[in-house]
């Protein structure tokens, strides 16, 4: 820790601006209602007032409360709009103060901040705006940071510290802040003692810097004053800054336990890219509205950024009087989704949900009510436990010898495993066949069987995804649909055709045309990914022909056809009429 604390430097506390509450940090929100729980032991949740169909926008938050750039990412994220030259990120677009005349931003280069040098924006817009919104609270404490060496160790590249340093910046400019700062307090702690261990500085490291800062300004003068004095940071061991040092660490655990990721949905990236990687995550956001929605391992909601504004989107139909969910994991890579080695396995045995179990309960504080979840804690197999199929399926996933198997020779283990399902009437919509499915799937593309994977994925969307034992969430449906569009267009390129035949041409343009409608469903029509995927199959129709003609066609037709066209080929593949 490159930390000042032994050194008897005069303490010259830094003068903060006065500044205000901005209105585009309020929440805009139809028909929702905040009111008690029926889920034991949350307490309250956000409820639908009517009913609201997938893709439905039920809240909107212009510029969040707190939008903190994550370590890592700090160089390559703008500070105030969210942009980020990361891949699949903001040079593809989703910053809204560089937007090209296509719709789609391109910022070409960061600018780090005139002052602080630490934070970076896209353009002289951005960093205008942040600079009056909140970061000329907090400019010269950063500045003090990195000219005391705080960032050769990392410490300040932690967004909750970083969180706790805009806050108290914000609080110390006047008395504007001072409600959200109470406010912020009074949210409720989960499993304090985790949280406060996960503290990346001391407390003494933690009251030098504050007093140094002056953030601990208006504390001076609380209690008696009859204190010891600490030689160490300068300050007094009274019920004044005593008081200060337990505001930081409640608003770090506050701010560990209600924040939301920072995401955005990937654009131009492989279409291959499963779902647990299509979404690219910058930073920590808290907005008091985000701290009143509940979580589910089946959520029907999913927060989301449209380029800096923040979003709450139904992905399932949700009736009126229905508790809004979301996943307070979903991007946070804590599901075992990565198609490793033993994948199937885990999900089979239920260690998956076991494992995330474990993870939200040391975060969180709670014991996720989720089906699956109750079932791997309570029953060591929830669904088949000592069933014939178990029998038949458990020698499949005995440990192999040294040395480990090719990702390659797992393939003929998981067919075995479909045959004896079919066998034993285990039905591809029960758990955990979506998972055998994808990972199926992986095997064969890796090994270039891509008219296999095709059917695969043809399987996976029509039969497996569509009837699931727990609906599937709107966005994990568009990720599968994303790959068979891939997948088919990777077929028609195998044929090596010198024109696209009419048939072809409206199924893979009517999977395109489904992608991009479903898009604008999820996300909205005026979300980056949307407009990109708009312009790129605008392009791409305008380049194909269709037969020796070289006859052109509009999406009107293929829309028209798309349907009748999709049935021939789940024919040809090998599915029934059913």
């Amino acid at each position: 820790m490159a930390s000042t604390s032994n050194q008897q430097s005069p303490v010259i506390p830094i003068q903060f601006p006065r500044m205000e509450v901005k209105q585009c940090n309020r929440v805009r929100s139809a028909h929702l209602q905040f009111r008690k729980s029926l889920t034991p032991g949350t307490g309250r949740g956000l409820h639908a007032e009517v009913d609201a169909a997938p893709g439905k926008l039920l809240a909107r938050i212009q510029k969040p409360l707190l939008n903190i750039v994550k370590k890592g990412c700090i160089e390559t994220t703008c500070d105030n709009c969210l942009a980020t030259h990361r891949q699949g990120g903001a040079m593809d677009g989703i910053c809204s103060s560089t937007v090209s005349s296509d719709g789609i931003s391109r910022p070409q280069h960061m600018v780090a901040c005139d002052g602080c040098k630490f934070l970076h924006y896209c353009s002289e817009k951005c960093k205008n705006e942040a600079w009056a919104n909140h970061h000329k609270a907090e400019c010269s404490v950063l500045d003090k940071l990195v000219k005391e060496g705080w960032q050769e160790d990392a410490a300040i590249e932690s967004e909750l510290l970083r969180v706790v340093i805009r806050l108290f910046c914000l609080r110390a400019t006047g008395d504007e802040y001072e409600s959200v700062f109470e406010n912020l307090k009074s949210l409720p702690e989960y499993n304090q003692l985790t949280r406060v261990a996960m503290l990346c500085w001391d407390s003494d490291d933690i009251e030098n810097f504050a007093i140094q800062c002056g953030l601990l300004r208006r504390y001076e003068g609380m209690g008696d004053g009859d204190g010891e004095a600490n030689g160490e940071n300068g300050g007094f061991e009274n019920e004044g800054f005593v008081q200060g040092r337990e505001d930081i660490k409640h608003i770090y655990i506050a701010m560990e336990t209600h924040g939301i990721d920072i995401a955005h949905p990937k654009i131009n990236i492989d279409g291959l890219t499963e779902h647990h990687e299509s979404y690219i995550v910058t930073g920590t956001c808290f907005d008091f509205c985000t701290s009143k929605i509940n979580h589910s391992c089946a959520p029907n909601c999913i927060w989301v950024f449209n380029k800096s504004e923040l979003q709450l989107r139904a992905v399932k139909n949700i009736r009126g009087g229905e508790e809004l969910t979301v996943s307070y994991d979903a991007y946070a890579g804590a599901r075992e989704e990565n198609y490793s080695q033993g994948t199937v396995k885990s999900h089979w045995n239920g260690n998956a949900h076991k494992k995330r179990v474990k993870k939200l309960k040391e975060r969180w504080g709670f014991e996720c009510a989720y089906t699956l979840c109750l079932g791997a804690k309570y029953q060591p197999f929830w669904h088949t436990k000592g069933s014939r199929i178990d029998d038949l399926v458990q020698p499949l996933f005995k440990k192999a010898t040294y040395p480990p198997p090719q990702p390659i020779d797992e393939l003929p283990k998981l067919l075995r495993l479909l045959t004896i399902a079919s066998e034993e009437n285990f039905s591809l919509q029960s758990f955990p066949m979506k998972t055998i499915h994808e990972r199926i799937r992986t095997h064969q593309a890796n090994s270039r069987q891509l008219i296999e994977a095709l059917r695969t994925s043809l399987k996976l969307y029509i039969l497996v995804e569509t009837q699931y034992f727990i609906p599937l969430p709107l966005d994990q449906r568009l990720s599968s649909l994303r790959i068979l569009s891939e997948y088919y267009e990777r077929y028609t390129q195998f044929l090596n055709l010198p024109h696209l035949t009419e048939d072809l041409y409206v199924r893979l343009f009517g999977l395109k045309l489904k992608l991009v409608r479903e898009t604008e469903m999820c996300f909205g029509r005026d979300s980056d990914i949307a407009i990109f995927l708009r312009k790129t199959l605008a392009a791409e129709i305008q380049a194909v022909e269709v037969n020796a003609t070289r006859t052109k066609l509009d999406l009107g037709l293929v829309e028209v056809r798309f349907a009748v066209e999709m049935k021939g080929m789940l024919n040809r593949a090998g599915f029934d009429e059913e």
